[in-house]
């Protein structure tokens, strides 16, 4: 199915107001950058004037006139696009198809991938910064859509905003390449969703064990430790991941593989006897054999033996702090 002009360009304005947006958030907090963003907060800045701002009259002819006119579905003027982004769904009658097939969402549910497991969620679990960046490139892939969908005028119309678009994804590119932890923010989702599940969160219904454990437990809380530890889980984590891909693929993954994966993912997180408990008791009703169980709580000893080392490497880290010469400055100086 096609897209007409007006769904290219009402795509566009979205995909524009996001990709300032998280431009905007990123220049607020230059203070906390470990890398260059500059020159990616510049090309943000322009792309209004590159969409909306030409010199020519190209785009008054294509996106519709002033705010004093009618508005209909084709005023593609701002005024014109916002209008309809209030109004242009109210007073359509929702067919008889939908009607019967439409589910309406459980406000109890919660989803641990909108917003934790999933990339961008993963990438603020370490700096904010990074998520931002990610979504900048995100929605950049949404205007090109809508932008290049088509070889024809309009794209010829906006080439200097497409300049602006591939200035944009350059920049991108240099801080996906010079940072590891882009690479690892992926491949951690990727395992994630191996882990619930391929029926998680669609048919609750269809949930095994493992499944039920995560989400009762939130298990999300445990999964994003590794992007607090930096390059070093890279090659753990991929090796990982290869793993139990290829055991899904050829129809070879267990339950006792994916609960195994959660504890050495989880690591110094998962330190509560309570929590263990709650899980061995639940694997045993669902048929897990008592070497699997006793298999499993190795791990977890292992777990709590990371807290507890965690623990004396913060406190000896205290330490040195307090007896720092500078330590009489305090936290009000830095």
């Amino acid at each position: 199915m096609g897209l007409s002009k007006e769904e290219r360009i009402t795509g566009l304005y979205y995909a524009v107001e996001k990709m300032i947006e998280y431009g905007d958030w990123l220049d607020e907090r230059r203070q906390n950058y470990e890398h260059d963003y500059d020159k990616l907060i510049v090309f943000t800045q322009q792309l209004w004037h590159a969409f909306i701002g030409k010199n020519s009259n190209g785009l008054h002819w294509i996106m519709g006139s002033s705010a004093s006119n009618e508005v209909t579905w084709g005023t593609m003027s701002p005024w014109g696009v916002a209008i309809n982004h209030h109004c242009g769904n109210i007073l359509k009658e929702e067919s008889d198809f939908l009607k019967g097939r439409r589910k309406d969402p459980d406000p109890h549910f919660f989803d641990a991938f909108d917003g934790f497991l999933n990339i961008p969620g993963l990438l603020t679990q370490s700096n904010i910064c990074y998520s931002y960046v990610y979504e900048i490139y995100n929605w950049s892939e949404q205007a090109i859509y809508y932008l290049r969908r088509y070889d024809d005028e309009f794209l010829k119309s906006l080439n200097n905003f497409s300049k602006v678009i591939s200035d944009i994804q350059g920049e991108c590119f240099k801080l996906f390449k010079n940072d590891p932890i882009y690479a690892q923010a992926y491949v951690l989702s990727m395992v994630c969703k191996i882990l619930y599940g391929n029926v998680y969160p669609y048919d609750k219904e269809k949930w095994d064990v493992v499944t039920q454990y995560f989400a009762a437990e939130h298990a999300h809380h445990y999964l994003n430790r590794m992007m607090n530890n930096g390059e070093q889980d890279l090659k753990a984590l991929a090796k990982l991941h290869v793993k139990l891909h290829k055991a899904q693929e050829e129809k070879k993954l267990t339950k006792m593989m994916r609960v195994e994966a959660f504890l050495i993912l989880s690591g110094r997180k998962y330190e509560y006897d309570h929590q263990f408990k709650k899980l061995s008791d639940m694997l045993k009703t669902d048929g897990f054999k008592k070497t699997e169980i006793e298999k499993l709580h190795k791990l977890f000893l292992q777990c709590q033996k990371a807290c507890e080392e965690n623990k004396k490497e913060s406190q000896r880290d205290y330490e040195r702090s307090r007896l720092s010469p500078l330590s009489i400055y305090g936290l009000e100086f830095m």
